[in-house]
């Protein structure tokens, strides 16, 4: 931020924080060293080492350095720009054309009371964003089209499918019930006739489990449906 910008901004918060429509009239060179921007009380803010410093700024600023303000009658404006050229100023001009007026200029003031710096102004604007390459863009809206669209299923088809699925026993093995084998045709205990045609679990005449049946010789048990004893290799029949 330049020193003359400093200045300006100083000038307007004090007058923002008196009147705001102060903004907008004229300010003369006394008020602006005695009462707006004294040198006591802003040295520090504006960032000056020295009471010459100081004036000196101030003269660049009524000569219309930096376009912050328009200083009038246009004489002795010229004479300050004569002065901040000459290589020793001559500063007492202040004091002899302190009745000297300027008003602040519109651009320079709605930029500082939005917050912005000159150095923001002059800002190079921000990059736009990448873009994809043309062939990329082309690539994915060729995937897009000819990907598989999954309709969704009718009501109907959903419900029939839930009940489908309602009739399926999960029921996980170890915990499912065991199935009868179908009984032969005589209990392998006491060889009494059993039903036909249906599943028996228990003899209907000893009570035994016809689950496990017992072979005839030795008296080991054996499954429904072995051919031989796994004992003593008996040859077993079992009849549906």
């Amino acid at each position: 931020m330049q020193d003359i910008e400093r200045l300006f901004r100083q000038l307007t918060r004090t007058l923002l924080a008196l009147d705001p429509a102060r903004l907008q009239q004229p300010v003369t060179v006394g008020e602006l060293v005695s009462r707006f921007v004294p040198y006591r009380t802003s040295r520090r803010a504006l960032g000056v080492e020295s009471s010459e410093d100081y004036e000196l700024l101030l003269l660049r600023f009524a000569s219309g350095e930096g376009g912050f303000a328009n200083t009038e009658p246009e004489p002795v404006r010229r004479r300050f720009a004569s002065e901040v050229k000459s290589p020793n100023p001559d500063l007492s001009v202040l004091r002899e054309f302190r009745d000297a007026v300027f008003v602040l200029q519109p651009i320079p003031l709605a930029r500082v009371l939005s917050g912005q710096t000159e150095d923001d102004a002059y800002a190079p604007p921000p990059r736009p964003a990448p873009t994809a390459p043309p062939e990329l863009v082309e690539a994915v809206e060729q995937m897009d089209a000819e990907s598989e669209v999954i309709e969704p299923l009718p009501f109907d088809a959903v419900r029939t499918a839930a009940g489908a699925a309602e009739a399926v026993d999960v029921t996980p093995a170890a915990e499912a019930s065991p199935r009868p084998v179908a009984a032969a045709a005589r209990c392998s205990y006491c060889g009494g006739a059993l039903p036909s045609g249906r599943a028996v679990h228990f003899c209907p005449h000893c009570g035994q489990s016809q689950l496990l049946g017992q072979c005839p010789r030795c008296k080991a048990e054996v499954e429904y449906g072995w051919r031989h004893c796994v004992s003593c290799g008996t040859g077993l029949s079992f009849d549906a």
